[in-house]
C-alpha cells in the first residue's frame, strides 16, 4: 500500500510536468500577492516581472528590518523564522525569511517528494519502520528581537516537525539542537547502537565523519555492523561525485538519493535512484523559477528566461521568487538542464566558486569529475579538496594549488596528478589551452593534507556542523592560505 502511495505521488508530480507553464504561472499569481502592498512593493513595484534581478546584500537592508520585528516588509505578515546560512566559510551569515507556511508548503511537502521517489524508485522499503538520522545545526534568537529564531534550516525544519514525522526521528530534539557541535556528536555516537536507523539525512562531509567515530568506537567494520536495517543516504549540500568512493568504503549496501535543498528553499530532488546526478525540478512548490543565461555572445542583451523557455544542456544562473519573501533573488548557483518533461537538472557549480586566473574557466564541475577519474585511477578516497590559483610570479607560468584530505590514499600519487591534469584538459578547453607548453600553466601543485586537517580548519572558523562547507573552488587564494594555517595547526596538536 505504501509502495502503490508513493508511485501515485511520484505520477502526479510528473504529469504537472506536461503542463509546467501553467503551475508556474499559478505560483507567480501567488508570490505577487504575497508582495503586493508591502514596503518592498512601495519601494520597487507590485509586478515581479518587473522587480530588479538581486543579491542578498540588496535586499539585506528589508531583511534587516525583518529581524528587528516588523511586518509587511518583504511580506505581509511578522516573520519569526530565519534560515542561517554563509553557503560558504565567510564570516559574514546570510538570514533567509522561512516563515512557517513556507516550511510547510515548500520543504515538508518536499520532503514528502524525497521519501516517495525513494519508495517508489528501490521497488520495497521499510524506511518508514524505523528511525532517520538527521544532521541539524541550532538556533538562537535574533538580537533585535529575541522571539525572532535563527538558524540552519534544517534546524528549523527539525524544531517544527509535525508529530507524524518527529516520532520517526532517532535523535531527540533536545539533542539535535544542541548548540555545542562537539556536544552533539558526541552523544549521537555514544547512543548509535540504541537507535534503528533506516536512513540518513544530512551534508556528506559531516555525516562521514558521524559514521566513521560510530564505526571505531563500536570496532566494526562498516555502518550496517551497527544498524543492520539501515537503507539509504538522502544528501546533497556539495556534490557528493568525490565522497560517494568514501561512503562505499563505510557501507556495502547503502541507497543513495540526492537532495537540492537550499536555505532559501527546496528546489529539486533526484526521483530515481538509478539517474544519479539527475534531480527533478520541483515547480509546485511554492517557487517560481528564471533562468540567466551563463554564456553569451558580445553585445548581445542577456534576457532572463522562464522554465518553458530553457535548452538542454545550456548552462544557467539560477534566479528564484518565493512566497517567503525573496523576489528574482540570485541564489548563487549554475545548473543546467539535462531533460524537458519531466524538467530535470544537474547542478553544474556556484556563481562564486570556480577558477579563472588565467582565462582557464574552471568550474566545480569540472573539478568534481577531474577528483573522480584520479580516485579511481588510484583507488584513492577523497575526504575533502579545494584549490584556487598559484599567481604567475618572477617569469614563472601560474598553476593551480590543490588541497586534499583522503581517506585512503592513492596508491601512486604521480598517477592521481596527473591524472587530475588530463581529466581536467578533457573536460575543458579553455584549461587544456593555457596548460599547452607550459607557458600559461603548469601541471597542478598538489598537497597532501594531514587527516583531520579541514575538521581543524572549520573549528577554526566556528563552522562546525550544519550546513557549513569548504568551498572547492576559489578564484583567490583565500581558502588556500586558511587550510595552510590549519594544516600547521593540526600538526601541531599531534
Amino acid at each position: 500500500m505504501i509502495t502503490l502511495l508513493a508511485k501515485l505521488r511520484r505520477h502526479q508530480i510528473h504529469r504537472a510536468h506536461s503542463h509546467a507553464e501553467r503551475v508556474q504561472i499559478r505560483i507567480e499569481r501567488k508570490i505577487t500577492d504575497e508582495l503586493k502592498n508591502t514596503v518592498y512593493a512601495k519601494d520597487h513595484g507590485n509586478v515581479l516581472a518587473e522587480l530588479p534581478v538581486v543579491t542578498y546584500e540588496d535586499i539585506f537592508p528589508y531583511i534587516e528590518r525583518m529581524l528587528n520585528g516588523e511586518k509587511n516588509i518583504l511580506v505581509h505578515k511578522k516573520v519569526c523564522f530565519f534560515a542561517k546560512s554563509s553557503g560558504t566559510t565567510n564570516a559574514k551569515s546570510k538570514y533567509i525569511p522561512t516563515p512557517k507556511y513556507f516550511l510547510k508548503n515548500n520543504h515538508y511537502e518536499a520532503g514528502k517528494d524525497m521519501v516517495a521517489f525513494y519508495i517508489a524508485s528501490c521497488g520495497g522499503s521499510n524506511l518508514l519502520m524505523g528511525k532517520t538520522l538527521g544532521i541539524s545545526g541550532s538556533l538562537s534568537p535574533s538580537p533585535g528581537a529575541p522571539e525572532i529564531l535563527c538558524g540552519d534550516v534544517s534546524a528549523l525544519l527539525t524544531r517544527e516537525l509535525p508529530w507524524w514525522v518527529s516520532h520517526r526521528k532517532a535523535i531527540d530534539l533536545s539533542v539535535a539542537l544542541l548548540p555545542n557541535w562537539e556536544e552533539k556528536m558526541q552523544k549521537i555516537v555514544e547512543n548509535a547502537k540504541k537507535y534503528d536507523v533506516r536512513a540518513i539525512a544530512g551534508t556528506p562531509t559531516w555525516v562521514a565523519i558521524i559514521l566513521e567515530k560510530i564505526i571505531e568506537k563500536e570496532k566494526v567494520k562498516n555502518i550496517e555492523d551497527v544498524w543492520p536495517k539501515l537503507e539509504v543516504f538522502f544528501h546533497g549540500a556539495v556534490s557528493f561525485v568525490p565522497y560517494k568512493p568514501l561512503f562505499e568504503n563505510l557501507s556495502k549496501k547503502l541507497k543513495y538519493l540526492e537532495v537540492y535543498n537550499a536555505s532559501e528553499g527546496y528546489i529539486a530532488v533526484q526521483d530515481n535512484l538509478e539517474k544519479t546526478g539527475e534531480l527533478l525540478l520541483l515547480i509546485n512548490r511554492d517557487i517560481f523559477y528564471e533562468f540567466l543565461p551563463i554564456k553569451h555572445r558580445a553585445g548581445e542583451v542577456q534576457r532572463i528566461l522562464k522554465l518553458h523557455e530553457v535548452k538542454i544542456g545550456e548552462e544557467y544562473a539560477l534566479i528564484i521568487s518565493t512566497t517567503s519573501g525573496l523576489y528574482r533573488y540570485q541564489i548563487g548557483d549554475t545548473i543546467k538542464f539535462i531533460n524537458i518533461n519531466p524538467y530535470r537538472i544537474t547542478i553544474t557549480g556556484r556563481t562564486k566558486h570556480f577558477i579563472n586566473a588565467f582565462g582557464e574557466e574552471v568550474i566545480v564541475e569540472n573539478a568534481n569529475k577531474a577528483i573522480e577519474q584520479a580516485s579511481l585511477a588510484t583507488l584513492a578516497i577523497v575526504s575533502y579538496f579545494t584549490a584556487g590559483p598559484l599567481y604567475m610570479k618572477d617569469g614563472k607560468a601560474g598553476a593551480h594549488e590543490w588541497y586534499i584530505e583522503y581517506g585512503k590514499e592513492p596508491d601512486d600519487q604521480e598517477k592521481f596528478n596527473q591524472t587530475l591534469d588530463e581529466t581536467l584538459r578533457k573536460l575543458n578547453g579553455d584549461y587544456d589551452a593555457k596548460r599547452t607548453g607550459d607557458k600559461v600553466m603548469t601541471a597542478p601543485v598538489v598537497h597532501v593534507a594531514p587527516k583531520g586537517t579541514f575538521y581543524a580548519f572549520m573549528e577554526s572558523k566556528s563552522k562546525l556542523g550544519g550546513q557549513h562547507k569548504v568551498p572547492p573552488l576559489s578564484n583567490t587564494r583565500e581558502y588556500l592560505e586558511e587550510i595552510k594555517k590549519a594544516t600547521r595547526i593540526n600538526l601541531s596538536k599531534k
